[in-house]
């Protein structure tokens, strides 16, 4: 149908136009002829009201206030003209706007946040008056370099004395031997063994003379023998130590025997003898001469071991030829050993040095045969050198068998050893070794612990 107003033309089913709106059921009700003559206007239908509010002026003077209130604004000041955006499109903030409309007030929720900010600082303020020990309390300054000097006192102090010997190269190994000494023995530690050619015999000997007991100073220390070469050097050392022996506190005097070589430029501890004959109390101002005369009997060995005899002096006609080496003799005996009956000299080796020549006796559990368990100390010994310097005789209490006789000693390289040879003394009771000289001698014995062994050093005379 067309619009009789606009002229579209639409569907016969509408009842209004789709462009102007026209009633076009009015059409349908008047004669076709009528329609040309009669034009009705459309009806158009009333703007709708917008739903959004619009504020009057009381309203308006409100939320001005509001906003100056919030950012701190002051109302008689006035604001040059601005370019104000439309009250409809302004997002209001949270704000609570009393009934006067005076300005915001605080909500509860801050309120309460802020008194509770203002209880914590009174709180902090009043613990810093009444509370001196404030975990953050700052501390004085002295307080603090005063521990760090007693701390630095006590590091400083066992550095103070240096151990030494003398400024010989190949003594440096035995001057640090001593310094670590103590270390070993009170505390176990295992930096003394760094100065070892073989660390592990050093440790077994070691073991030995800490079991005896702590060792709190050495009083005195010098050397009584030494010889030194440009490769190796052998030093005879006589200690005085204070030790704590089963709780009581005893001087010591040990007899240590070092061998040091040259390995890479550096010196190092070859071999090391130590014999703690004597001891004595502290408390105790000299040894009788009676304790001296009880250690010649056969009961008690085991004291003469203890406490080494000076040596026997042969006939004044009967002199060294030669000068002495230091820590050797031209006559008299050496002795040691502990009371240990059951043991085999189960093997002899032979070996030639620069200046003197060693038999190093291994002494063994006695087994019956061919011996093969170690024992930790030898049985007591006794040694001489007689026939103007050209035998020297061993005797070993407690010793059952000699196995090392089996066994073929190559001599061939010795200037100075004849022979040696084996004898059984009384019923199996004890060995005897006799070691025959081509000359005069001067000689040196020694006993070594963990595992046991005897060294007899056979030098010329000069």
């Amino acid at each position: 149908m067309k619009c009789p107003n606009c002229s579209f033309v639409n569907t016969d089913d509408l009842k209004a136009c789709k462009v102007c709106g026209f009633d076009l059921t009015s059409i349908e009700a008047q004669p076709s002829e009528d329609i040309p003559n009669k034009i009705e206007m459309p009806i158009i239908s009333e703007p709708k009201p917008s739903k959004r509010r619009i504020l009057d002026d009381s309203e308006d003077m409100a939320l001005d206030s509001a906003f100056r209130s919030i950012f701190g604004l002051d109302n008689d000041i006035e604001d040059p003209p601005l370019e104000v955006t439309p009250v409809e499109n302004i997002i209001i903030p949270e704000a609570i706007i009393d009934e006067g409309g005076s300005g915001p007030i605080l909500s509860k929720k801050r309120v309460i946040l802020l008194g509770v900010l203002i209880g914590l600082a009174l709180l902090l303020l009043a613990l810093t008056f009444f509370w001196s020990g404030l975990p953050w309390k700052y501390a004085p300054h002295t307080e603090t370099t005063e521990a760090t000097e007693a701390t630095m006192t006590e590091v400083i102090k066992p550095t103070e004395a240096i151990f030494t010997l003398g400024d010989d190269a190949a003594l440096t190994p035995v001057n640090d031997f001593f310094i670590l000494l103590p270390e070993f023995i009170n505390r176990g530690n295992l930096s003394i063994l760094t100065h070892f050619e073989n660390s592990q015999d050093a440790l077994e000997v070691l073991t030995n003379f800490a079991s005896i007991g702590n060792l709190e100073k050495i009083t005195d220390a010098n050397i009584d023998a030494s010889e030194v070469t440009a490769n190796n050097a052998s030093y005879t050392v006589k200690t005085h130590t204070n030790r704590l022996i089963n709780g009581q506190q005893t001087q010591t005097v040990s007899i240590w025997d070092f061998r040091t070589v040259l390995k890479d430029d550096f010196w190092v501890i070859e071999s090391l003898a130590v014999d703690t004959g004597n001891s004595v109390a502290m408390d105790t101002t000299e040894v009788t001469t009676e304790k001296a005369t009880e250690s010649t009997t056969e009961s008690t060995t085991e004291k003469t071991t203890e406490k080494q005899t000076e040596p026997t002096k042969e006939p004044v006609t009967e002199s060294p030829p030669g000068a002495l080496i230091k820590g050797f003799k031209s006559s008299g005996s050496f002795s040691g050993g502990v009371n240990a009956p059951g043991q085999d000299v189960a093997f002899v080796r032979f070996g030639n040095h620069d200046t003197y020549e060693r038999i190093a006796f291994d002494f063994y559990e006695w087994v019956g045969g061919r011996p093969t368990q170690t024992v930790d100390a030898i049985t007591n010994y006794t040694a001489s050198l007689t026939d103007g310097g050209r035998t020297i005789n061993l005797i070993f209490n407690g010793a059952v068998e000699a196995y090392a006789s089996q066994s073929n000693l190559d001599l061939s390289n010795s200037a100075l050893i004849e022979s040696v040879s084996y004898i059984y003394l009384g019923n199996k009771e004890a060995v005897g070794i006799t070691i025959q000289l081509k000359q005069s001698v001067q000689f040196k014995i020694f006993n070594l612990i963990s595992p046991a062994k005897l060294v007899v050093d056979i030098a010329p005379f000069k």
